[in-house]
């Protein structure tokens, strides 16, 4: 089997990644550094974590294991479906350019390294680690 993820969360108080990631304040900020960054997406209104993050690459990363990742076995296959922050509803279709990341970087300093720390920092590593530890 095969599943799809994204780097966007449907905004959702009923879907626990949105809640957590909003109770854990692991979003991406607006430029005003207080109100996490709220974009339009595939799912509607979207929020992006923040892979700067070290608390949040962690969280994403704790969600691949099999008592998160409901249905999944060793043979799951993830697909990333967009490793671009793509925002429909933004003049430039991704995310604005002042829009802040862990540590107040400005998203014009990382809009290109957003998709690698997607994958690299918080998916494939993670993923490698749990079966390493056949805990994934």
């Amino acid at each position: 089997m095969v599943t799809i993820i994204d780097p966007h969360i449907k905004k959702d108080d009923g879907y626990y990644v949105s809640k957590d990631g909003a109770d854990l304040d692991l979003y991406i900020k607006n430029k005003d550094g207080e109100s996490s960054f709220d974009g339009w997406c595939w799912p509607g209104s979207s929020q992006w974590i923040d892979f700067y993050n070290p608390k949040a690459r962690d969280y994403w990363a704790s969600q691949f294991s099999y008592d998160k990742y409901k249905g999944s076995t060793k043979t799951l296959f993830t697909w990333n479906d967009m490793n671009e922050p793509s925002v429909f509803s933004g003049p430039e279709i991704t995310i604005p350019k002042d829009v802040l990341h862990y540590g107040n970087v400005e998203h014009r300093n990382v809009h290109n390294l957003y998709g690698t720390m997607f994958v690299s920092r918080s998916l494939l590593l993670p993923i490698a680690l749990y079966h390493a530890k056949t805990a994934r």
